[in-house]
């Protein structure tokens, strides 16, 4: 027994002595592809979809745009012209007149599909108030683009034989009603503004669409009920629009009143002429600060948003007087603009001596006495008006459309007139940034400014800005450009101090003309920034408060790249 569990050892080690445990062979599939190791097994998705390679990866394009799955195919359709995209379908223009491949040309009339009744006619019209009639549509979105394809400026559409739409015109407001105000809407702005038809006549008209017609009047560009107002062809207007003139280095402004007797009234002067404007010429201008010699000319640039058609285009025209702040103060003593009141009104004027009055206000409110005084003297008739001799009422204070004298408020001076005015008027409500009414402290025009929401007058601001030019001429031009005025961006906030880290005191998001641009007056500026004056006190929270006297210390710091400057 012991011999054979010997053997055994020995053969164990003999047999373990000629077998060796074999290595693993490193494979490089790049240098023997036909090794069995580098074969790549065959799947067959149909027999076995669970199969990890039979699995489709979902790719999110825009997590990784670069992605093979997520590139657009370029198709070049004269080299695959059989491929999806190359294929041209047939559009029905009269059903999609919108559709990119529609042109006016491919839009047919009533008459050329053989249906009647349709409503828009689509006609050309002519010098002498009569139409001449082309072809018919079923609607109005397809006698547009026949419109906005032609060359002819005299074309139109009729609808129960009114012009509802038309290439070149005027927006007529004519209504003989005084109490009738109209409403005029602003694209991209939600506060209204209005007009009353029976001042003002005509704006220059830009386009409609389905109810609404466009148009701008004093610096807006606004949309209107179609059924409003009238349209009126260029070539059926006899050159009645309203326009302005330099005569003898003075501005004036003819307003139109009446479109078919050819009536204006006249403004002016108003300022200083521009020396671009020539004396002898026409110049048109529907948003007061960019002047043309040809109605089409400026029709086209302001539907396309652009005044570089105009004679002016790199200089707009900024009237100083329309645009600086009541926050400011005149040069003038109060027996110098006595001297000038006397020079002019009756002795029976209620604003006859009154200079003291308005520099007291000016001296106790912080309002600039020449402004107000401009204002009373355009809202009171020269101190002339029933109004003002038997309430003393110099500003039609409540003197609403409708009713003026029974609704207009009494006073029992004219310096309490001037107190109640400032201070329970302006300052609450038209200098106070979040109240209804504000869209700044200067006379403005229906762009901005207190006449966007003070009086219906489209041209009250222009017309008092006037007033306070003359006053100025009389007296030696002391006020004139005294003030740098820099016209704020919509998005530019002011700070309590010279750096950004300081308290915002001014921020237009929290006010109602948020997104319009408004104007300030300059009173210093350091290295970075122009202190501008504010248009109400500040208090021990840094918030501006209407019920705050206000003094020359309430500013607030700008950035120089925050707005731009006018003068």
């Amino acid at each position: 027994m012991k011999k054979l569990g010997l053997l055994t050892l020995i053969l164990v080690f003999i047999l373990s002595s000629c077998t060796t445990i074999p290595k693993v062979e490193d494979i490089n599939c790049d240098l023997t592809p036909e090794h069995v190791d580098c074969q790549t097994e065959e799947v067959n998705c149909e027999l076995t979809p669970e199969h990890v390679d039979c699995q489709i990866e979902e790719v999110n394009c825009s997590v990784t745009p670069e992605h093979a799955d997520c590139k657009v195919e370029d198709v070049n359709c004269l080299v695959t012209p059989e491929h999806a995209e190359c294929q041209v379908v047939e559009v029905n223009c009269n059903l999609l007149p919108d559709h990119y491949t529609c042109e006016a040309e491919d839009i047919l009339t009533c008459e050329d599909l053989g249906e009647s009744e349709c409503l828009f006619t689509y006609a050309e019209a002519n010098a002498d108030d009569t139409f001449t009639i082309i072809g018919t549509y079923k609607t109005l979105k397809l006698a547009r683009k026949i419109i906005n394809g032609s060359n002819n400026p005299n074309v139109v559409v009729l609808y129960n034989n009114d012009v509802v739409a038309m290439k070149y015109g005027v927006v007529n407001f004519k209504n003989p009603d005084p109490s009738q105000i109209i409403i005029l809407g602003r694209p991209g702005f939600p506060i209204t503004t209005y007009i009353n038809g029976y001042y003002n006549v005509d704006a220059v008209f830009l386009y409609t669409d389905s109810i609404f017609t466009y148009g701008m009047i004093s610096g807006v560009k606004f949309e209107v009920m179609t059924n409003d107002i009238q349209l009126i062809p260029h070539i059926q207007l006899n050159d009645t629009y309203s326009y302005y003139e330099n005569q003898s280095g003075e501005l004036y402004h003819y307003v139109s009143y009446d479109l078919e007797s050819r009536g204006y009234h006249l403004l002016g002067p108003i300022d200083i002429a521009p020396n671009y404007l020539e004396e002898g010429h026409k110049y048109y201008s529907y948003d007061n600060r960019y002047f043309y010699t040809d109605i089409i000319t400026m029709t086209d640039d302001l539907t396309n948003e652009t005044y570089e058609n105009s004679i002016n285009y790199e200089t707009p025209y900024y009237n100083y007087y329309q645009y600086l702040s009541f926050r400011s103060k005149t040069n003038y003593t109060a027996e110098e603009l006595n001297t000038y009141l006397n020079s002019i009104v009756t002795q029976t004027s209620v604003l006859r001596d009154s200079g003291e009055q308005f520099i007291n206000a000016q001296d106790n409110v912080f309002i600039n006495a020449a402004m107000e005084l401009s204002f009373a003297i355009h809202e009171s008739g020269w101190g002339g008006s029933l109004i003002a001799r038997t309430k003393f009422n110099l500003f039609g204070i409540n003197a609403v459309d409708a009713n003026p004298y029974d609704a207009a408020l009494s006073f029992d001076s004219i310096e309490e007139c001037i107190v109640y005015h400032t201070e329970n008027f302006l300052q609450p409500r038209y200098f106070d940034p979040s109240y209804s009414v504000s869209f700044g402290t200067n006379f403005g025009n229906k762009n901005q400014g207190m006449n966007y929401k003070y009086a219906s007058d489209a041209f009250w601001g222009e017309k008092i800005a006037g007033y306070y030019y003359r006053i100025d001429k009389a007296l030696g031009f002391k006020d004139r450009n005294h003030y740098p005025i820099i016209i704020l961006n919509p998005d530019a906030v002011g700070y309590y101090g010279p750096n950004t880290t300081s308290p915002i005191v001014y921020n237009p998001n929290e006010y109602t003309y948020n997104g319009l641009d408004i104007p300030f007056i300059i009173v210093r500026e350091t290295t970075d920034f122009y202190v501008l004056q504010l248009p109400l006190a500040i208090n021990e929270e840094f918030k501006m408060d209407p019920f705050k006297t206000m003094t020359i210390t309430d500013v607030f710091y700008v950035e120089k790249d925050s707005g731009t400057i006018i003068n």
